[in-house]
């Protein structure tokens, strides 16, 4: 059993010390092999710490491959949701333009009289003469208060203001302008 184990764990480096040995013909072959041997210690561990960051860098490759294939799955899928959301938006659109231009959803038109347009002064008494005949003038005040009811106040006070200067020069004859 101690012959295997030297054997395993040392034959070969014994070995390859003794050939090396051989071949240099060193002056002190004793201290030589000592120096070959701690110089093949710290080899061997060199070699496995290079085999080791060996394949921690094939896996830091590995996993840097990984996280770019993640990542332009994330860019293509974010593309993939810009389109869609573009499209959507495109689509809220037309329907906004649709619902627009469809008359289906417009206010139903409440057909109203126009108001009575107003004379201008000048022309009021002439207005003023054929409303004292009897009915026509009954319908020409009602076509007047009409605008006021619906609540057109500008209306309403045009037709009061040429009703108040075809009174000033009846009255006394002379007409006074009011601010």
């Amino acid at each position: 059993m101690d012959a295997g184990y030297l054997k395993q764990e040392i034959g070969g480096a014994l070995q390859k010390c003794l050939a090396d040995v051989a071949e240099r013909r060193p002056h002190d072959p004793i201290e030589y092999i000592a120096h070959w041997l701690y110089k093949f210690t710290a080899n061997k561990q060199y070699e496995q710490q290079k085999k080791c960051e060996a394949e921690q860098l094939e896996n830091e490759k590995k996993e840097f491959e990984m996280e770019q294939e993640r990542r332009e799955k994330m860019r293509l899928e974010a593309e993939r949701l810009a389109e869609i959301e573009a499209e959507r938006k495109k689509a809220e659109a037309e329907q906004r333009a649709r619902e627009a231009a469809s008359a289906s959803k417009l206010a139903p038109v409440e057909e109203r009289e126009e108001p009575a347009v107003e004379q201008p002064a000048a022309q009021a008494p002439a207005a003023a003469e054929t409303t004292e005949g009897g009915e026509g003038g009954e319908q020409q005040a009602e076509s007047t208060e009409a605008p006021a009811a619906e609540g057109d106040a500008a209306p309403a006070a045009d037709v009061e203001a040429p009703a108040a200067a075809e009174e000033s020069p009846a009255e006394g004859g002379e007409a006074t302008e009011e601010s």
